[in-house]
């Protein structure tokens, strides 16, 4: 056998290219070096934090000698006793409070409010110790300082302490604290979004402490901030919420007051910058909320072929706050949907369930469609005109996670639609989505099912066994045959009733070949029989 020279030197080079490309890619996979300066940087930092913690733990221990020898607090650096780690909670409380009622220095306040504000945050057991001491005067005092750093923290910590309970809300209230935040609103704009977060907090509580911030006049000074200023979008987000919960109130105040802060919100929505539009959505979608007595006012004040035209941009974040601010308006009268209908809703919803995969949106879509069908008459015939009937079989059938919504509404559509409706309905693939809905074991639906079948073959003008064999092909019959195995007995029942009012003589699956088989039987006797 004669040895390939060439060959051989071939594989050798092949060899050696794939040696190299393995120690190109190992060289690729290893972490780059880090740069010596940064090393020494990173090391002289460490130092300056253990020689920080160091005289942190100097000056606590200094702290408390002079406490037990009864010397004047006025002398302690607050600001050390509160850098302590190796206090408790309640315990660098009750220095802190001492601190704030002894005369400090403002350089020293500012990082005693950092300390304590960072104590609310992250300590659940400080309630108890917050009641032993008279903290909301104080800091009430502080948020009208002539030093902004300092009124920035005492109302930053106020909004924490409102946050942990709604005694803290209580107190402020019952201080006349509200009358306080009502002249920061026309501050410069750090303060004004302090003041407005605070204020819906309070709000946010309960009835009595709602009645009271719009007896006195919050509402309506939030809402002049921008009718001053309209170019204060930065509080959009936070005024939206602070209003939602105001217009939680057993007796809701007028959108009328509020006529300003949409008008923002719809120049928001109809800019040409995305950020810009999603900024007026989101306030729109939560002064919408549960505020169906002012639907109609906001409706009037905005531009509501906008909001469609928003409902159907391919940005998923502003396609859903759209849908969602929609679906808020379909829960008002019908001439506020139908004014949605108008400008083509029903049109961009059909697309929508046809075209997304976001649960998200598609759960938004099909609320919208159930808003529609209860609140707005005769409008099923739009519905199928526009094939959102078609999508939602198709959704039934292929999208697990949005499913049983979009069967719910099919099943009310059958239900409540005229004989032409349904059968159209049907034609759109319903039969088949109701055999997806009764494998869901969900019996409420299983059993709305079974309801709305019966009323179709009631409805169905052909031949029993035609009507017979087209449920046998789409498995409707196997399928109430399986269901008399249901742990429901009401599903058992029913689905035998339907069994047996409407397929009582239509021979299925098995019979035929029992019947058959009867028949082979009898053949063979038969020639037998002329045999004998």
């Amino acid at each position: 056998m004669e040895l390939n020279i060439s060959r051989l030197i071939d594989l050798q080079k092949r060899n050696d290219e794939d040696v190299d490309a393995k120690l190109e890619e190992r060289k690729k996979s290893f972490k780059p070096s880090c740069p010596l300066s940064r090393l020494i940087l990173q090391e002289n930092y460490a130092i300056k934090l253990r020689k920080q913690k160091k005289c942190e733990l100097l000056s606590f221990k200094r702290a408390k000698l002079m406490m037990s020898e009864d010397r004047n607090f006025a002398q302690i650096n607050p600001s050390a006793i509160l850098n302590s780690h190796e206090t408790s909670t309640a315990e660098e409380l009750d220095f802190t409070y001492q601190a704030l009622c002894s005369p400090i220095d403002s350089a020293l306040l500012l990082p005693l409010l950092e300390k304590l504000r960072m104590l609310l945050c992250g300590a659940r057991e400080c309630s108890k110790a917050l009641d032993k001491h008279e903290f909301i005067p104080k800091l009430l005092e502080l948020a009208s300082s002539s030093y902004e750093k300092i009124q920035f923290e005492a109302l930053w910590i106020l909004i924490n302490m409102t946050a942990m309970h709604s005694k803290y809300s209580q107190q402020i209230l019952s201080l006349n604290g509200h009358a306080k935040l009502i002249p920061l609103l026309h501050t410069s704009s750090k303060f004004k979004e302090q003041a407005i977060w605070l204020l819906g907090n309070i709000a946010g509580e309960n009835e009595e402490l709602r009645a009271e911030l719009l007896k006195a006049g919050v509402l309506e000074e939030i809402v002049a901030v921008f009718k001053d200023n309209p170019n204060e979008i930065a509080l959009v987000d936070t005024a939206s919420w602070t209003i939602e919960n105001l217009f939680k109130a057993e007796e809701t105040p007028s959108a009328t007051v509020i006529t300003p802060f949409i008008e923002l919100l719809n120049a928001l929505m109809c800019s040409k910058e995305s950020k810009k539009m999603r900024k007026g959505l989101e306030g729109l979608q939560k002064i919408t909320a549960n505020n169906e007595e002012n639907i109609e006012i906001i409706v009037n004040e905005i531009d509501v072929k906008m909001l469609v035209a928003c409902a159907s941009r391919k940005e998923s974040l502003l396609k859903l706050t759209a849908l969602q601010v929609i679906n808020n308006i379909c829960t008002g009268e019908e001439s506020e949907i139908k004014k949605l209908i108008s400008y083509g809703l029903i049109s961009m919803i059909g697309e929508t369930l046809r075209e997304s995969k976001d649960k998200a949106i598609l759960e938004a879509s099909i609320s919208i469609v159930s808003s529609i069908m209860v609140g707005s008459e005769n409008c099923i015939q739009q519905l199928i005109d526009e094939f959102v009937f078609k999508h939602l079989t198709t959704i039934v059938q292929k999208m697990p996670v949005v499913r049983h919504k979009a069967a719910a509404i099919l099943v009310n559509a059958c239900e409540s639609g005229t004989e032409s409706e349904i059968m159209q309905i049907c034609v759109a693939g319903a039969l088949e989505a109701f055999v997806t809905i009764l494998e869901l074991e969900d019996a409420m639906l299983e059993l709305a099912t079974l309801d709305v079948l019966d009323r179709i073959l009631g409805l169905w003008n052909e031949d029993e066994n035609v009507v017979a064999k087209e449920f046998d092909r789409l498995g409707i019959i196997a399928k109430l045959e399986e269901l008399q195995l249901h742990p429901n007995i009401d599903v058992i029942n029913r689905a035998q009733q339907l069994l047996d009012k409407h397929f009582d003589t239509y021979p299925l699956a098995d019979d035929d070949v029992s019947m058959a088989d009867m028949e082979k039987e009898h053949s063979d006797e038969m020639s037998q029989g002329e045999d004998d």
